[in-house]
């Protein structure tokens, strides 16, 4: 006999897997590029520094591409 397996979607073991995710930032005055997880950065419209240069802006305006900035939303 063959038996069957039963397989349960559990979003809090995805949401943990995601966490562990990272996003790619470069600043726009010194070019220094980096990566930094989703969940420990601050809210998107906030004012963010370059940890090199110290350049101030927008956090949005780090994200290296649309893929970063639509995994850092996801989290907010």
């Amino acid at each position: 006999m063959v038996g069957t397996a039963t397989y349960v979607f559990n979003p809090s073991r995805v949401r943990h897997a995601m966490v562990d995710a990272f996003v790619r930032l470069v600043c726009p005055e010194c070019n220094k590029e980096w990566q930094d997880n989703p969940a420990d950065l601050q809210r998107l419209r906030s004012n963010f520094s370059c940890p090199d240069c110290h350049a101030t802006r927008r956090l949005t305006e780090f994200m290296r591409t649309e893929r970063d900035l639509e995994a850092v939303k996801q989290f907010q």
